[in-house]
């Protein structure tokens, strides 16, 4: 706990930390200033200036310290929005395996409720630090205070009652928190069901889906079971704590009872009470304020777990050019599905300027195959790698490929700056890259410019492209990046035949000295291919030319020939 709130406090600004120590010494001096009133009233009554600057501290300090609470909370809060802005960092950086696993979404989750509120544990942090620390000081003065009175049995009485109420309190305030961490948990397993509810019935991309399917009722009985579950699991988690709650204050009246019924002489009884009482609130303050602080740590904790995933893994840029890919003795399955392979003792080397197809049927693991090549998986068994240097200790891994993957993504922005993509403009290869892509003749068949926005749903006097149309806009992207080497997994499942035929034929010169990799589940596709690598179920069982293929007659000569009787029909 120590270790995570030193974190927190080391990364925040030191303007920040001068704020909430002269915010923790006005929270001890309020909870100083209620016994300093009674002992200037018992030991020094006709000192009036004195006792009337104590009852104005005891009246004016939480007023302020209202004001100081939402202080403390601006401040939580301009803490949660840096953690929120290095957060999305690491989500753009970090693994993506690390998204598609279980694991790895119930670590973002619990990552994202430390940030998600002004309630979360950055924004409360301070707050609760705070009242912990001035009330360990309160009861430190206080037993220091009491032992300076020399009266042995009054400091045995104290202590021994503060004593026991702090242990009161705290015993249920960590049962209580230990319920709080439960309900939490839950909670954010609900939470996750329920916002992806909400996800799909808002989204442009899924309303005809569930209009035509008139899925409405069905969404939101899907959604009303989850939310009563979750407010289900509120109910008895409120009802356990308020059980709590008054147990514990019934407890601390009769331990305050015992106290006052002491043998102590008047006037020492009176102070002993002052003391007493707010010896009780601070005793709950520092309770509470604790298992605050031990449950908001582990809060944090788990936003820590996110940001550091995977940060322990030395890699090193690749400075020399791209000569050689390869693969040995690769392995792979998902976490998902562990006891399922999905591809199985692959090797396979590649030279930087070869051209290659791959083909397969869907779920072969065409596209697994190069998810562990530019690094997005890492293989358990075997290695890949590139120069001879395995492709996780590769930092700069993704500047080695340009790729078009099956689920591209298109940013609410003008297609110029789909396609630059935050790169620096070169007016003369940003224009050859258009022309090459065939991007410039559909925005002249649309009559607008680059600067257009895509998609007009979230932009304002935005346009539209179709399927086939976006995937120039892909091409270009890729293009403009210009590595070394090209990676077309499945682009031309949105083009018609012609568009697919022309881009296909065109893929020598589109690449021209560089090497790439285009992947189809079309046969017909590759035919102008020197080599074409065949997957089945997990294997390369086929590697050759089209003509070797298919004089060889063997899986890929029969799977052109069934594809070709189903299109002929």
């Amino acid at each position: 706990m120590l270790i995570t709130i030193s974190r927190v406090i080391k990364e925040s600004s030191l303007s920040n930390i001068l704020m909430t120590i002269m915010l923790l010494v006005l929270k001890l001096a309020e909870l100083i200033s209620y016994p300093l009133l009674f002992i200037a009233l018992i030991f020094y009554p006709e000192n009036r200036i004195l006792f009337a600057a104590f009852l104005a501290l005891y009246l004016v300090l939480p007023k302020i310290n209202s004001s100081a609470d939402n202080l403390l909370l601006a401040l939580g809060n301009d803490n949660r929005m840096e953690k929120i802005k290095q957060s999305f960092s690491r989500c753009v950086n970090i693994d993506f395996e690390f998204f598609e696993s279980e694991k790895g979404q119930e670590i973002f989750s619990k990552a994202v409720a430390t940030t998600n509120s002004s309630k979360s544990a950055f924004s409360l942090l301070y707050q609760k630090l705070i009242k912990q620390i001035s009330a360990v000081l309160y009861i430190i003065i206080s037993l220091f205070f009491v032992f300076s009175t020399q009266n042995r049995a009054l400091t045995l009485s104290y202590a021994v009652f503060l004593f026991l109420v702090i242990l009161v309190f705290f015993s249920f305030e960590m049962a209580r928190g230990k319920k709080k961490s439960m309900f939490k948990k839950e909670e954010n397993s609900l939470m996750r069901n329920i916002r992806y509810l909400e996800k799909i019935s808002r989204i442009r991309e899924s309303a005809e889906v569930l209009d035509y399917y008139s899925a409405e009722e069905y969404i939101k009985d899907k959604f009303s079971e989850q939310e009563f579950s979750y407010d289900e699991k509120q109910k008895k988690y409120m009802a356990d704590t308020r059980i709590l709650v008054l147990s514990e204050y019934i407890i601390s009246f009769l331990l305050c009872i015992f106290a006052l019924l002491s043998d102590a002489p008047a006037a020492n009884a009176v102070m002993l009470f002052s003391l007493l009482y707010q010896g009780i609130k601070t005793a709950e303050i520092f309770a509470s304020s604790t298992s605050e602080v031990a449950v908001i740590s582990r809060q944090i904790d788990d936003y820590y777990a996110f940001i550091d995933w995977g940060c322990d893994k030395k890699k090193d840029n690749l400075d020399q050019k791209l000569k050689s890919i390869s693969f040995e003795n690769v392995s792979f399955s998902y976490e998902s599905a562990k006891d399922k392979k999905v591809l199985k003792n692959i090797s396979l080397e590649i030279s930087a300027d070869e051209k290659i197809g791959i083909v397969g049927l869907n779920g072969a693991g065409k596209t697994t195959l190069i998810k562990l090549l530019i690094g997005l998986y890492d293989a358990k068994e075997g290695s890949v790698s590139i120069n001879g240097r395995t492709v996780s200790g590769i930092a700069n891994v993704f500047d080695c490929f340009s790729c078009i993957f099956q689920d591209d993504t298109v940013l609410p922005m003008s297609v110029r700056e789909n396609i630059l993509f935050g790169r620096k403009m070169d007016e003369k290869k940003y224009n050859a890259v258009i022309e090459k892509s065939g991007l410039d003749k559909i925005l002249e068949k649309k009559k607008v410019s680059d600067t257009v926005e895509i998609p007009s749903f979230y932009v304002k006097n935005g346009t539209d492209f179709s399927l086939g149309e976006i995937q120039h806009l892909y091409l270009a992207r890729a293009l403009y990046k210009d590595a070394p080497f090209f990676i077309m997994d499945e682009p031309t499942a949105a083009l018609d035949p012609v568009e697919e035929a022309k881009l296909f034929s065109s893929f020598n010169s589109l690449l021209e000295d560089k090497g790439g990799i285009f992947i189809t589940h079309r046969c017909s596709s590759l035919k102008g291919f020197k080599r074409i690598l065949v997957i089945a179920d997990g294997e390369i069982v086929e590697d050759g030319s089209y003509d070797e293929l298919i004089k060889k007659g063997g899986y890929y000569a029969g799977l052109l020939s069934e594809q070709a009787a189903l299109f002929s029909r």
